[in-house]
């Protein structure tokens, strides 16, 4: 199974009857120990998400999601995901864990470590029955060994497969997820992102373009050609990576910031996100295009917000001034893992 077919695929909902908040916490010594932290009133027994299958069910999916959609839904699925490799040192996560489930209180939360996410990854792109097949993905993730860059590739192959919402651990929602987007288009949007950098506003030497696009959160629906486009473009920036060091990706350890940014992160992001919605609008030839967005813009499914979107000031926002704040990042540098 190629990627491009991966991207179609459907993805069915968990039918419990109620839905259910959890939390799979990882003992920040040893990732591989893991416990059940807090779960919601829950009839239905909490099964692990890494453990229920893609569904090839096609019809099954589509008709479920037709339904979802027509009762006013959205095709983002409500599971948030983070990611936190092992970093002697960093601070807490735990209050912003809280912050994202009461921001959440219907949505699934996963925080992915070093064992479970590797368990992740080889069941849904290896050649397994279900797999896509994608051996040079398993192979290239498992040889990472930058954090970073295993982290940037880690979190666009589980929005591919599973969709939902994607956010740093050092990020902090400051609106109900469930309101992100706008009602009347909450049907529609599959992909939402914000303006991380623009010149305007910011300056700094690891921004390669006069606008870029946040990818420390993302909210995507399962199977989306951006995200598909971006999981080709961050294996061919570790292939690049790879060439210009004369190494092999296992030795690739220290790197500058830039040539990670450049690789699999806001820079590589930037692209992918340009050439969806250069494919919806011919007249969004560049990422300056977008220089000093006070809106939301649409293009097709995918949602643009202003550069508050995903670096909201809680000041403006306790004081009503903030219009498009979404979430809160505290620049702690949870991407770098070391």
């Amino acid at each position: 199974m190629t990627l491009s077919s991966l991207s179609s695929l459907k993805l069915s909902r968990v039918l419990w009857p109620a839905l259910c908040t959890f939390l799979i916490l990882y003992s920040l010594d040893e990732l591989a120990t893991i416990r059940e932290w807090r779960t919601s009133s829950c009839r239905a027994p909490l099964l692990p998400l890494l453990s229920r299958p893609l569904n090839n069910d096609g019809a099954a999916a589509e008709e479920e999601e037709s339904a979802l959609l027509a009762a006013g839904g959205s095709p983002i699925p409500q599971k948030i995901w983070q990611i936190f490799f092992t970093r002697p040192g960093f601070p807490s996560i735990q209050h912003h864990v809280h912050d994202w489930l009461r921001h959440a209180p219907d949505y699934t939360y996963t925080l992915l470590g070093s064992q479970t996410a590797d368990a992740f990854v080889r069941p849904h792109y290896g050649d397994g029955e279900r797999g896509a097949g994608r051996r040079d993905i398993v192979e290239a993730y498992r040889a990472a060994q930058n954090p970073a860059l295993k982290s940037d590739l880690l979190r666009y192959l589980v929005l591919l497969v599973e969709g939902g919402v994607y956010s740093d651990v050092d990020t902090t929602p400051v609106a109900e997820l469930g309101s992100w987007v706008p009602a009347g288009r909450r049907p529609d949007v599959r992909l939402v992102v914000a303006v991380e950098h623009d010149e305007l506003f910011n300056s700094g030497n690891e921004y390669g373009y006069p606008v870029q696009f946040s990818q420390w959160t993302i909210a995507a629906a399962p199977g989306h050609p951006v995200v598909a486009d971006m999981v080709e473009r961050a294996m061919a920036g570790l292939r690049d990576l790879v060439a210009a060091h004369n190494v092999t990706l296992d030795q690739l350890v220290h790197l500058p910031n830039y040539d990670v940014v450049n690789a699999t992160g806001p820079i590589a992001w930037t692209e992918a996100v340009m050439r969806g919605i250069g494919a919806v609008d011919p007249e969004m030839t560049h990422p300056g295009n977008l220089s000093g967005l006070n809106e939301i813009r649409y293009f097709g499914d995918i949602m643009v917000l202003p550069i508050e979107g995903f670096m909201a000031n809680m000041q403006r926002v306790a004081n009503g001034e903030d219009n498009f704040g979404l979430v809160m990042h505290d620049f702690q540098g949870a991407w770098k893992g070391q």
